[in-house]
């Protein structure tokens, strides 16, 4: 399905019951750039691309589509899918409660500004099933409008969240619980959280595993609090921590 609907912009809606590539149970399916600039409004509710292994910019540019429905499968049946720039610059408002990802080994721009984009729902899964690949958070939401990571948030596997949430001007808060490369090694955090709204890391944060740090709270000024049993590339050596707070509030 690569490229098949690429750039009709006309193509608003996908009807209830249609299938792509569901039979295909033994094989993988690609469906990268399959609806890219198109426009749709919404993925139906049950729709199935659970085959796909490959997601590479099938949303991308796709400026009207605001919703993912209720049990919407993507590569939920394929093994280290690629979500790459898969939403990039669409119209998303909010990942739904329970929206899984979890097959992803690459999220690389996956949600990239989609500058309507505040809300990540309960039990999204990102990645969870990759425990034996690191898995690629590197811009994942860079540039959008989230405010919280919410708590529980599982984004373990994660070995690059380099401006993973940078821009992310009303990024306020990070949920408790919520895990970052903590099942990896040598995580790269650089610029993660440039210029977001983030006021303090929560008491419990683990970023042990972290290698580079540098800019990683860069221009934070509302950045006052670093709560205690906080958790910063203890886990490494020779951490790279340049920048790292610099241009923050914390007193």
């Amino acid at each position: 399905f690569e490229y098949a609907f690429n750039s009709c912009g006309s193509l608003a809606t996908i009807g209830s019951g249609v299938l792509l590539g569901t039979a295909n149970e033994t094989a993988t399916v690609n469906f990268q750039n399959t609806f890219y600039n198109s426009g749709l409004t919404a993925l139906p509710a049950g729709l199935n691309l659970s085959q796909g292994s490959n997601f590479a910019q099938t949303f991308h540019s796709c400026s009207s589509l605001t919703t993912i429905g209720s049990g919407v499968l993507l590569g939920t049946a394929s093994t280290s899918v690629d979500f790459g720039s898969a939403f990039q610059s669409s119209g998303l408002t909010e990942l739904p409660a329970n929206l899984d990802l979890s097959q992803g080994s690459a999220f690389n721009s996956a949600f990239e500004s989609c500058t309507s984009l505040t809300t990540i729902g309960s039990g999204v899964l990102l990645g969870t099933a990759n425990a034996t690949a690191p898995v690629d958070f590197s811009s994942v939401f860079r540039g959008t409008a989230i405010t919280e990571l919410p708590a529980g948030l599982d984004m373990s596997q994660g070995d690059s969240f380099e401006a993973a949430f940078y821009n992310c001007a009303s990024l306020a808060t990070i949920g408790s619980g919520v895990l970052l490369g903590t099942a990896s090694s040598n995580v790269n955090f650089g610029y993660a959280f440039y210029n977001t709204a983030l006021t303090e890391l929560p008491a419990g944060l683990d970023m042990s595993q972290g290698d580079t740090f540098l800019g990683a709270f860069l221009s934070c000024s509302s950045l006052t609090t670093i709560g205690s049993g906080v958790l910063l590339g203890t886990a490494s050596t020779n951490v790279a921590f340049t920048s790292a707070f610099y241009g923050s509030a914390l007193t």
